[in-house]
């Protein structure tokens, strides 16, 4: 096989950042007229949301494995199928039990393409440089997160809720015939036993170095998936007596700050310490649940959702930089793959979790699990990250030490 160019490759990694980032973004502007159409509770619209994260994060590992050992070019080809299918099941739904079969084939494909742009980074760049285009990675998918919306709520005006599943199953189908000519730069290991592979899996999973970044990543994503997606409209809606058709605009100051965060973790990398990036990252989002408690307006909740955005755009560009650095050529499939996934599993239990939450204790309980999170990641962000610095100094003074003495 004749490789592509990088120049094709990193068009390939930063098309399928944005195509993996809009699953939600197509859906969450519209949840209150979903919820409208079929008459649901606000834990059924959780589960619009919950399951579409659970089938990614039960299936995903498998994905890694195979991405590892058979190629990442077939599992690419075998998600952008599987968005396209999932997209027209949930466009033609008659019945919210239809919408949500889309919804779980949609998470098949979107949870892998994430993993997939992760790893393809990992594979053409090493050190700083794979950090730097990681951290791009996260950028353009919180762009697709930020203007998604913006595009979704503009045609829902004239073509309905549904509008949002014919733009996902475009943006695929274009991305499928975009991608098929080019050719990845990875070749999967013909001398690697199976038994030794997992081994090598488990060895780096079971490290306090990626356990403690995946407490991270799971702890921001109660917090997105948890308040931000479920109940922000309602918050709105609800409390504010905001109009439902302003619901998207609010929502894009959390989609803005979060590609604010990404964009800009290269240099905030470069200024501060990983312990303050990790502190200064829990204290926004600390900070931003006290302006929602404290919410009159819709801009008031703009703001909040900005700085939310903000501290999860660089918690996240790190946390991901970070857990690849972890990994080796032969295992990045799988430990991106578990990375995405531990980030579903949060997906798929903190609407749930949240919403009993919200119908017994309402906002004001809603808020205050949230800010209780937000302590534990402020602490634990900033723990993680500077554990895991030293030990990536410490492999680079061994390596540079190796190479000295030969």
């Amino acid at each position: 096989m004749t490789f592509s160019s990088r120049r094709s490759q990193l068009f390939l990694i930063y098309l399928l950042a944005f195509v993996c980032a809009v699953g939600n973004p197509i859906v969450v502007p519209n949840l209150p007229f979903i919820m409208e159409e079929f008459r649901l509770t606000a834990i059924e619209m959780g589960l619009v949301i919950s399951l579409f994260a659970l089938p990614g994060a039960i299936i995903i590992p498998l994905y890694g494995v195979l991405c590892d050992r058979i190629g990442r070019r077939p599992m690419l080809i075998m998600c952008l199928l599987t968005c396209i299918l999932g997209s027209l099941f949930s466009y033609y739904a008659p019945s919210f039990s239809w919408l949500l079969v889309g919804r779980m084939l949609q998470g098949l494909s979107f949870t892998p393409l994430e993993a997939l742009s992760n790893t393809l980074a990992s594979d053409l760049f090493e050190g700083e440089a794979r950090l730097k285009c990681i951290a791009r990675c996260t950028s353009i998918q919180y762009f697709s997160v930020a203007i998604t919306p913006l595009i979704v709520t503009s045609l829902t005006s004239w073509a309905g809720w549904r509008v949002g599943f014919a733009f996902s199953t475009a943006l695929a189908g274009t991305a499928l015939f975009l991608c098929l000519p080019i050719r990845i730069a990875y070749r999967s290991p013909e001398n690697v036993t199976f038994r030794k592979y997992g081994s090598h899996i488990r060895q780096i999973l079971t490290s306090f170095r990626v356990l403690s970044l995946f407490s991270v990543r799971i702890a921001v994503a109660f917090i997105i998936f948890g308040v931000v997606y479920p109940h922000f409209a309602l918050l709105l809606t609800m409390r504010l007596g905001v109009p439902a058709e302003e619901t998207g605009f609010t929502y894009s100051g959390y989609a803005i700050g979060m590609f604010l965060g990404a964009l800009f973790i290269p240099l905030v990398i470069r200024w501060f310490k990983p312990r303050t990036i990790g502190f200064v990252g829990g204290l926004q989002l600390s900070a931003a649940t006290v302006i929602l408690f404290l919410a009159e307006n819709s801009f008031h909740v703009f703001i909040a959702l900005l700085l939310i955005g903000t501290g999860s755009g660089m918690l996240t560009s790190c946390c991901a930089g970070h857990v690849s650095l972890a990994s080796s050529p032969d295992t990045r499939g799988s430990i991106m793959s578990a990375y995405s996934t531990i980030f579903r599993m949060g997906q798929t239990v903190a609407p749930l979790l949240f919403g009993m939450i919200f119908q017994s204790g309402g906002f004001e309980g809603l808020l205050g699990a949230c800010f209780a999170v937000t302590l534990f990641l402020m602490g634990m962000a900033g723990y993680s990250f500077s554990y895991a610095d030293r030990i990536e100094h410490q492999a680079d003074t061994r390596q540079h030490g190796d190479s000295f003495s030969s």
